[in-house]
C-alpha cells in the first residue's frame, strides 16, 4: 500500500439553492431534501465524487479521472480500479461557522431548532420552488405542477478528503484541488438548471509520507469529527469569491417584468387591497468576512431563476434551428424538406429537434411514436450543454409597481363583475445573466448557431422573460458584443467556462 497521503478539510458555500433529494416525495414537497441523522441537509460524499470525476474528465481525460476516482474496466481490457479519492459526508455549519457533527446522543436537539440559520434549515421544505413538467412538444403538459424542496443559497458545509498518492510527485492533489474550484461545481438535483453551484471558500490541507515519524504523529492526529481543531501542520487558505467565468450578459429590461411564484409583497405597496401575484424573492445566508458569524438576510432579494432563462432560449433556439434547416434545403435546391414543408401534423422530431434537446438535455419515456420519429428508441435522459446561473440582482437596483386587471369570462370574453386582481412587477434594475457551455462538438452545428441567434434576440429585445410578454412586459436589451466569446463555440463547439 502507498505510504503518501493528501488530507483535506474543505469549506464549501452553497452559491445557489442546494435540491440534493432523498428520491423520496412528502405530503409537504414532491422532491425531499436528503439529510443527516441530525435531520439537517447533507452533503453526500458519493454525489461529490461524481461530480468531482466529471469535471477531472473534462479537464484531464478519462485516464486521469479512471486514476482518481476508479473504473471499472480498463480500455484494453484489464481489471478494475479502486477509488484513491475519499470524502466525507458533508456536514452544516451553524450561526457560528461550526460543522454540526458529533454523538447524535451528545447533541442538544433543541439548541439546533433555536439556531437562527439551522432552525429553518430543519423545517421539511427551507425553501420551495415552483416548476411545470414539459410534454414532448416541450411547453407545458396540463395539470403537470410539481415543486422541489431546496435549502437556501449561502448555507456552507465541512468535509474531509483524502487521497492516497503514488509518490513524492503524484499530482493527484492538485488536481483534485483545482476541480474543487471549478466553476461547473455543483451538485444534486437541477444542476443544469440554477441548483446545486458549490463555491470552496476554504481549503485545509497537507501530504503526508507515513515512512516518518513526524507524518505518521500528524496522521494520527488528524480528527474524525468534523466540528474539531486540525493538527497544526496543516496548511489553509481562504478563497474569495471570485468572477465564476463563462459567458457574462448584463440585461436592462425595458420596463416592467415579473417571474412569478412569489408567496408575499416584496415592497410595500400602500395600496388599501394587497396586490395577489408577486415576484419571485428569496433569502439567502450571509457571513461575516472571516465566516464565523452567519444569518438569514432580513431583505428577500429578487431572483429570476435559471429555469425561466433556459426555457424561453431553448423555446427561440427551435425556431432559429428550424430557420436554419430551412435556408440550408433552400440553398440545396430541396423542394421539400422535414424543416421547409409539413403538410400534416408535425412529427416528435420537429417539434423537439434532437440536436437541441442534445444542447438543451432532455428526460422522455421512450414510446412507439418516438421510435417511429426518431429511427430508434432513445436513452431515456441526457443531461444538457447549457448552464445557466440563478440571477440574484441587487435590491438597490429594483423598483416595484402594481398593475390591477380584470377577470375576464372565458366563455364571452367580456369582464366578470366583481373580479380585480393586481399584480406586483419590477421595474428594470440590472439583470447580470451568467452561462456556461460544455463541449458540444457531437452537437449539429446548426443547433449551436441557433443558439446564439436565440441568445442575440434576448440582448436585442426580441425575447421576452418571465410573465406578461403579450402585455409587454419582459423585455430587455443588452450588449452584442458580450456575445463574441461564443463565436469559438459555435464553429468547433469546445467548452466555454
Amino acid at each position: 500500500m502507498t505510504r503518501h497521503r493528501w488530507l483535506a478539510r474543505v469549506d464549501l458555500e452553497a452559491a445557489s439553492p442546494l435540491s440534493i433529494g432523498n428520491g423520496e416525495a412528502s405530503v409537504h414537497t414532491d422532491v425531499s431534501l436528503v439529510r443527516d441523522a441530525f435531520g439537517l441537509p447533507t452533503l453526500p460524499g458519493s454525489a461529490l465524487a461524481g461530480v468531482l470525476r466529471r469535471i477531472v474528465l473534462r479537464a484531464e481525460g478519462e485516464t486521469t479521472a479512471g486514476r482518481l476516482f476508479g473504473r471499472a474496466r480498463g480500455a484494453a481490457g484489464d481489471g478494475r480500479e479502486a477509488s484513491t479519492v475519499t470524502p466525507s459526508w458533508g456536514a452544516i455549519h451553524d450561526c457560528r461557522g461550526v460543522p454540526v457533527d458529533g454523538p447524535v446522543e451528545r447533541v442538544d436537539a433543541a439548541a439546533l431548532a433555536r439556531d437562527p440559520i439551522l432552525g429553518p434549515a430543519l423545517e421539511t421544505a427551507p425553501m420551495r420552488r415552483d416548476h411545470v413538467r414539459l410534454d414532448h412538444r416541450g411547453v407545458a403538459a396540463d395539470r403537470a405542477k410539481f415543486d422541489r424542496a431546496a435549502l437556501p443559497r449561502g448555507h456552507r458545509f465541512t468535509m474531509d478528503v483524502a487521497i492516497l498518492l503514488a509518490g513524492p510527485d503524484d499530482d493527484a492533489d492538485a488536481i483534485v484541488r483545482a476541480a474543487l474550484r471549478d466553476p461547473w461545481l455543483a451538485i444534486g438535483g437541477g444542476a443544469r438548471r440554477g441548483y446545486g453551484r458549490l463555491r470552496c471558500v476554504r481549503l485545509s490541507e497537507l501530504r503526508l509520507d507515513l515512512a516518518r515519524a513526524d507524518d505518521r504523529a500528524t496522521f494520527a492526529a488528524w480528527p474524525g469529527r468534523l466540528d474539531a481543531p486540525l493538527p497544526e501542520a496543516v496548511i489553509t487558505t481562504d478563497f474569495e469569491n471570485r468572477d465564476e467565468g463563462g459567458v457574462a450578459i448584463a440585461l436592462t429590461p425595458f420596463d416592467f417584468w415579473r417571474i412569478g411564484g412569489g408567496k408575499a409583497p416584496a415592497r410595500a405597496t400602500g395600496a388599501d387591497k394587497p396586490p395577489h401575484l408577486f415576484p419571485l424573492t428569496e433569502r439567502a445566508v450571509v457571513w461575516d468576512q472571516a465566516g464565523r458569524s452567519g444569518r438569514i438576510e432580513e431583505t428577500p432579494r429578487f431572483v429570476v431563476p435559471a429555469t425561466a432563462i433556459k426555457g424561453a432560449l431553448r423555446h427561440r433556439t427551435v425556431f432559429h434551428y428550424h430557420l436554419i434547416k430551412h435556408r440550408e434545403a433552400l440553398a440545396g435546391g430541396a423542394a421539400t424538406s422535414d424543416h421547409v414543408v409539413m403538410r400534416e401534423a408535425p412529427t416528435l422530431a420537429q417539434m423537439r429537434p434532437q440536436a437541441v434537446d442534445a444542447l438543451f438535455g432532455y428526460v422522455h419515456e421512450p414510446d412507439e411514436r418516438e421510435a417511429k420519429d426518431r429511427g430508434g428508441e432513445d436513452p431515456v435522459a441526457a443531461i444538457g450543454r447549457v448552464l445557466i446561473d440563478d440571477v440574484v440582482i441587487a435590491d438597490d437596483d429594483i423598483a416595484t409597481g402594481v398593475l390591477w386587471h380584470n377577470g375576464i369570462d372565458r366563455f364571452t370574453g367580456g369582464v366578470l363583475p366583481g373580479i380585480l386582481y393586481g399584480e406586483e412587477l419590477a421595474w428594470r434594475g440590472k439583470l447580470p445573466v451568467r452561462l456556461r457551455l460544455d463541449d458540444a462538438r457531437d452537437v449539429d452545428a446548426a443547433a449551436r448557431r441557433a443558439f446564439v441567434e436565440a441568445l442575440r434576440d434576448l440582448v436585442e429585445g426580441r425575447l421576452a422573460l418571465g410573465a406578461g410578454a403579450n402585455k409587454g412586459h419582459g423585455f430587455m436589451t443588452g450588449e452584442a458584443s458580450h456575445l463574441e466569446p461564443l463565436a469559438g463555440w459555435v464553429e468547433t463547439g469546445e467548452a466555454v467556462g
